[in-house]
């Protein structure tokens, strides 16, 4: 697997940040480890199979007709029930088209598609222009290869399947505060089982600056610091920087059947990057050895660890569909025609993510109880000096917080701590979410650290001078 996102081209000094990125190395280490082996995205075959079936290849196939041939290997070309023979790679997009005509008509009425690739001030409904603005453009066209390479053609066997991951996954929207939490957060502890709501998903918020994903705590510091200092004008940090938009993510089932496990060997970024001329450039770029400590990684395993939380509103209904009328009644469905499309792309519930059923999480995370008057100046620790400065903690996860049980009108049972707690009856533990905050907040900022400030009409605060 390259480095290279089809994003960005090679030498562009974005390319370093990149590699970083996603192995936590620079760009020679990660060509020394790509022609090593050791970094590769590892068997595609399970994955492959599981994605066809989802969009629909198996239930086109003609009698006798399997997706692996009888050396184990996956068929290129399959025969389909009316006895057509289609390459799987141009079969794929034609069995999406009608999820392309929705994602367009849904963009085109609904002028969301260029506020969208702003990357800023996202909407539930906005997982449309999303998954359609990151996939690989030539894997949606449906082109065959023609004297292609052999890497030509690995590289589209991978475009496809996220296509197909994309395209079959349930969407999710986190909202921008905490979407920079999940970027900049530490990972779940080692070890901790990851569990999804489905085979894939689709996470989306508003775009974080590459820097702040990939800074140490104290140049985060000095981001955050940034980011309140510019008020209104948040925006203009984003400038220039590839932004992360958002994650895709694959499971595997348990045993069960019924579950989904975070698949550790392949998921996807999507990131966005500025163009000199035009709007911003989506894509995904895919990540693999999710178990290691690079930042793409950290930021997919808390992609996960943030679904498994409770705080994930329901979508709204799907709008009703026109009535149908005159020569179209009665005829067989070959997808929603133009006009119903548009009329669905108006309502409110489709801008509110009703359309592709998207979550949304809204539910605050668990942050400790403020004290009720700031103590001047608290001391770092036992034997250290009182702290000068406000700090910047990073978001985390904790193991068996305690959390109340509610009774039948939704109240507390009963205390969580305390002689009269009862595991069970009267509290719970469960892991919770802790979010960024500030230490000793009513202590000025550290002075003398660079800030994110990209564009120069943004000024630094009195007390960043």
């Amino acid at each position: 697997m390259s480095m290279e996102s089809g994003l960005l081209p090679p030498g562009d000094p974005m390319a370093e940040a990149l590699a970083r990125l996603l192995y936590g190395l620079d760009a020679a280490e990660v060509a020394r480890l790509q022609e090593s082996g050791e970094v590769n995205a590892g068997s595609i075959a399970a994955t492959w199979r599981r994605l066809l079936e989802r969009v629909g290849v198996t239930r086109h196939l003609a009698p006798g007709q399997n997706l692996v041939a009888g050396d184990g290997q996956l068929e290129g070309v399959v025969r389909l029930a009316d006895g057509r023979d289609w390459d799987v790679l141009e079969l794929v997009p034609w069995l999406l088209r009608h999820d392309f005509a929705d994602d367009r008509a849904y963009e085109t009425v609904t002028d969301r598609g260029s506020l969208v690739r702003t990357a800023q001030h996202l909407q539930p409904g906005d997982a449309a222009v999303i998954r359609y603005r990151s996939v690989s453009p030539e894997a949606m066209s449906g082109r065959p290869l023609r004297g292609g390479s052999e890497d030509e053609a690995v590289a589209r066997v991978h475009q496809v399947l996220a296509l197909m991951a994309a395209y079959t996954a349930w969407p999710h929207f986190i909202p921008a505060p905490a979407a920079f939490d999940a970027a900049t957060g530490l990972p779940p502890d080692p070890g901790t089982e990851l569990r999804l709501p489905a085979e894939s998903v689709l996470v989306f918020h508003d775009g974080i600056p590459l820097p702040a994903v990939t800074a140490d705590d104290a140049t985060l510091h000095a981001h955050v610091t940034a980011m309140a200092s510019a008020g209104a004008e948040k925006a203009a940090l984003f400038g220039r920087s590839l932004l992360i938009v958002g994650g895709l993510l694959l499971g595997c089932p348990d045993d069960t059947g019924d579950t989904y496990v975070l698949d550790p060997d392949q998921g996807w970024l999507i990131v966005s990057v500025h163009a000199d001329h035009g709007p911003n450039q989506f894509g995904l770029v895919p990540v693999t050895h999710l178990e290691r400590s690079s930042p793409a990684a950290r930021i997919l395993r808390n992609y996960s660890a943030l679904l498994g939380l409770e705080g994930w509103d329901v979508p709204p209904p799907v709008p009703g569909r026109a009535r149908s009328c005159g020569k179209n009644r009665g005829k067989k469905s070959r997808g929603l025609p133009p006009a119903e499309r548009r009329r669905r792309a108006r309502t409110p519930q489709a801008l509110a993510g009703a359309l592709l059923r998207v979550r949304s999480f809204t539910a605050p995370p668990h942050q400790p109880a403020p004290p009720a008057q700031a103590p001047p100046a608290p001391a770092s620790g036992p034997g250290k000096p009182a702290a000068q400065y406000r700090e910047w903690r990073r978001a985390h996860f904790t193991r068996n917080t305690r959390v109340h049980l509610l009774d039948e009108h939704g109240r507390p049972s009963g205390p969580v701590y305390g002689p009269e707690a009862i595991e069970g009856v009267t509290f719970t533990r469960r892991r919770t979410w802790v979010r960024g905050t500030w230490v000793n907040e009513h202590l000025p900022p550290r002075p003398g650290l660079p800030v994110y400030a990209l564009d120069p009409r943004i000024a630094r605060s009195p007390t960043e001078t």
